[in-house]
């Protein structure tokens, strides 16, 4: 979705993942990533994302992750 809170090149989006493990004895991964992208100049761009996993097969004690961070892009 562009052009959120009135900033024509701002961006926010939402991604979902599925992955089977290859040990079958893994429950599948999925996963959720939401992002803001905030356009500084027409060539740099950055912004925060979060991700929640759930059953994650390298970390199979473990129902749900949450991983933060930030995204940039610098075009030429």
């Amino acid at each position: 979705m562009d052009g959120i809170f009135g900033q024509n090149n701002d961006r926010v989006g939402v991604g979902f993942t599925w992955a089977e493990p290859a040990a079958g004895s893994l429950d599948d991964q999925w996963a959720i990533d939401a992002f803001y992208r905030i356009q500084v100049t027409p060539e740099f761009t950055f912004g925060p994302t979060v991700q929640v996993v759930f059953d994650p097969p390298r970390n199979p004690d473990d129902d749900v992750l949450f991983v933060g961070g930030i995204r940039s892009r610098i075009a030429f």
